[in-house]
């Protein structure tokens, strides 16, 4: 896939999470199912979704930025600009902040488990919200985990490109998300596949 489509579809994937969840009912008609299991005793809890890309990179820039680059008359981009006017408190194209970058990408993050959090609870009451599986820079930012927190019971994370978990990572995961967390993917690179094995997530 090219790099062009493939960040297209990042953005489509993205911009669902924010659109769509910004309507309580979307969230609510998908989370209906989860009324067949609340009384499994076996079952843990929910997962939301797989690794949203909750982050920015050299790839894809920063969030913010990819929603501003939007058409001006869909959804995502007129709830993004109205985000910002309010914020910058003027409808003049203002400049943008490494810390509205930071900010932005901690209030989507808290949108979307806010309203996920709440169609889960209502028709699952019994089990835990287990996260989105954060993974990339997601899980190194405190701002994605200071916008789950207040509304993910057990925080998780897919774990790739390094042998273990750093304690660096962890230490943040515990100070600002205050919850358990799980690893909920990793990988081990095989040792006697005859190539070098250095590059790549696994």
């Amino acid at each position: 896939m090219s790099p062009k489509k493939d960040a297209e579809i990042t953005t489509l994937k993205m911009g669902l999470s924010l659109s769509l969840t910004l309507n309580l009912s979307n969230s609510v008609e998908h989370a209906k199912q989860l009324a067949e299991t609340r009384e499994d005793p076996y079952l843990l809890g929910h997962f939301s979704d797989n690794e949203l890309p909750f982050y920015k990179n050299k790839r894809y820039g920063s969030m913010l930025a990819r929603f501003l680059a939007l058409a001006r008359d869909d959804p995502r981009y007129i709830h993004t600009y109205q985000w910002l006017v309010t914020r910058k408190d003027t409808e003049h194209t203002p400049v943008i902040t490494n810390q509205d970058e930071t900010d932005f990408q901690q209030y989507v993050v808290a949108t979307y488990y806010r309203l996920v959090s709440q169609a889960i609870k209502r028709y699952d009451p019994n089990h835990l919200f287990l996260g989105s599986r954060f993974h990339g820079g997601a899980k190194r930012s405190k701002a994605v985990v200071r916008g789950a927190a207040p509304y993910v019971d057990v925080f998780s994370y897919n774990y790739y490109g390094a042998w273990t978990p750093s304690w660096k990572n962890m230490d943040l995961w515990v100070q600002y998300g205050e919850k358990p967390f799980l690893i909920t993917e990793f990988y081990v690179k095989g040792n006697d596949t005859n190539m070098k094995n250095d590059e790549g997530a696994g």
